[in-house]
């Protein structure tokens, strides 16, 4: 866990609270998904005062780099979730949840790579298919 960040004081649970300015926690070295399978997942708060194209879950190859990322589950510019998964043919897979997340609002989003099809979903429903 970075030092920035800090427990969610207005919940007894056990949720962290990001600012969106240097707050991450480090999970260590990630698994390689050279197979194109993959599973992340994520229960998302989001206030109105989020940002724009914010990463949820992901990974970058070192930790300096804005770009390398292989896989991550975030935000786009307009709220809608983006869930990119890199090829090995140097390609990006990237779909959309089809609105975006409402703001104050408890929603729990996914993404699946099979290794042939990538589902993106929110709260349990099927968004977009690839």
């Amino acid at each position: 866990v970075s030092t920035t960040l800090a427990r969610s004081t207005s919940d007894s649970n056990y949720s962290f609270d990001f600012d969106g300015v240097g707050d991450y926690i480090d999970c260590g070295t990630p698994p390689s998904v050279s197979s194109g399978k993959v599973s992340l997942s994520a229960w998302v708060y989001k206030d109105s005062g989020a940002a724009s194209y914010a990463a949820i879950v992901g990974t970058r190859n070192t930790p300096s780099s804005t770009v390398d990322m292989p896989y991550m589950l975030g935000l786009d510019n307009t709220g809608k979730v983006r869930f990119v998964l890199s090829q090995t043919d140097g390609t990006d897979i990237v779909i959309l949840t089809n609105s975006a997340l409402a703001n104050d609002t408890w929603m729990h989003i996914a993404a699946v790579a099979d290794g042939t099809n990538t589902y993106l979903y929110l709260d349990g429903v099927v968004q977009t298919a690839v």
